[in-house]
């Protein structure tokens, strides 16, 4: 029973903390939604442009307002209430949402109109992510932190595999409009289950502590002295921004003349991701969690470089589900640092900067793969940017050797 505990996952939050089920569940459907909407929005670009470069590009109109937003996003996060922020977030979310669905209905949409409700969204995301993030260790104990940051991985990984599946085959039956309208009515979903989590949260600030530049500074300032810190958001990055695939799928399904292989091809990373959900009992007895994090984001690397390489469907699958398994392992010690180290007082504004930091990897990497296959084709782009990633990061850890040290505090 020990060794089928060490090696499964812990769902002791579920089972005793309402609070934290609540926020799960709501979650776990907006993200679902979200996770259907970024397959039939990528699906869209590319049938009205018809061209990667387009798709790819998207990540540039997400990334700017997204880098404005976040830095604001992560301060407002740790002055006003966070459940507050989530619901307005989460409420202009919606609107996007309803944007696309009347895109559906249009005849000859233009790709602008497409990035500018994209861009409209990630500025939101860029308050939702902070308050959100920064309210979780709020509503759990900090024993259950290793369990909860394994959930949270789940239910991601859970949803990033049904909604590729449920896009491909809803894009297939029905087309864009309802595809989206599924996106819209999650958060509604969403914003009723943060409406009823009962815990009161004060925040844990200065009584002079104001909203203003030097209060975003400070936080900036905070993460820069803590290289542990550094490490986590550099080495997502430089893993992202290198080998970062999505935006090559759609060319890639094309090229399988199957609208279903779309759904296959986002889902396998995600299944590699909730296999490593599944099995991550044995990370909580893991202390050296720079080594963990850097050994996971070079596995991501070589599965995407493998990817490319192969020729085969099912192996390039095989390769992605590996490269998501290690991408999930990274993530889930990153939320432990962070969850573990980061005083509540200022965890909004690290939240800010990190989710900057793991969102521009994809945006960028995004934008680059994508002209990158526009020139040459998608298996070379992957395969070029696997062999990047590598070196990238092992230059890394070599300059943050705080971060490769980095052990865990009993």
């Amino acid at each position: 029973m020990s060794l089928f505990n060490n090696i499964t996952i812990d769902i002791t939050p579920l089972k005793l903390n309402r609070d934290f089920r609540l926020l799960f569940i709501g979650q776990f459907i907006s993200f679902l939604g979200s996770s259907i909407t970024s397959v039939a929005l990528s699906y869209q670009i590319y049938t009205v442009t018809g061209s990667t470069a387009y798709v790819g590009l998207l990540g540039m109109f997400q990334l700017i307002p997204l880098t404005i937003s976040g830095f604001i996003g992560g301060s407002v996060a740790d002055r006003f209430d966070r459940k507050k922020i989530i619901i307005i977030s989460e409420t202009v979310l919606t609107m996007t949402s309803l944007a696309l669905v009347v895109t559906a209905l249009m005849h000859d949409v233009s790709v602008w109109i497409l990035f500018s409700i994209a861009a409209v969204a990630a500025f939101a995301g860029g308050f939702h992510r902070p308050a959100l993030d920064a309210l979780t260790p709020r509503v759990i104990e900090k024993e259950e932190i290793p369990a909860a940051s394994a959930l949270s991985g789940f239910r991601g990984t859970t949803a990033m595999i049904l909604g590729p599946s449920i896009a491909g085959i809803i894009l297939a039956s029905f087309g864009l409009f309802y595809t989206y309208l599924i996106d819209a009515l999650s958060f509604l979903v969403s914003i009723t289950t943060i409406i009823m989590i009962k815990r009161q949260f004060q925040l844990e600030r200065e009584e002079n502590e104001d909203f203003s530049l030097t209060h975003i500074m400070e936080g900036i300032r905070y993460a820069w002295s803590r290289k542990e810190l550094l490490g986590t958001y550099f080495v997502d990055m430089m893993s992202m921004t290198t080998t970062y695939p999505y935006p090559l799928f759609p060319a890639i399904a094309a090229a399988y003349g199957n609208i279903s292989v779309l759904g296959s091809l986002h889902a396998s990373v995600a299944v590699g991701a909730f296999i490593a959900t599944l099995t991550s009992g044995w990370i909580k007895k893991i202390d050296r969690h720079g080594k963990a994090i850097t050994f996971a984001a070079l596995g991501w690397s070589v599965g995407i470089l493998a990817a490319g390489l192969s020729g085969n469907l099912w192996l390039m699958l095989f390769f992605l589900g590996a490269a998501g398994f290690s991408d999930m392992v990274s993530g889930m010690f990153r939320s432990i640092i962070w969850n573990q180290t980061i005083p509540d007082s200022i965890r909004g504004r690290m939240v800010g900067i990190e989710m900057i930091s793991y969102m521009s990897g994809p945006l960028v990497g995004g934008t680059l793969i994508g002209f990158l296959a526009a020139a040459t084709d998608a298996h070379t782009a992957m395969t070029a940017g696997g062999s990047v990633g590598l070196i990238g990061i092992v230059l890394l850890v070599l300059w943050l050797k705080q971060f490769w040290r980095y052990t865990a505090s009993k």
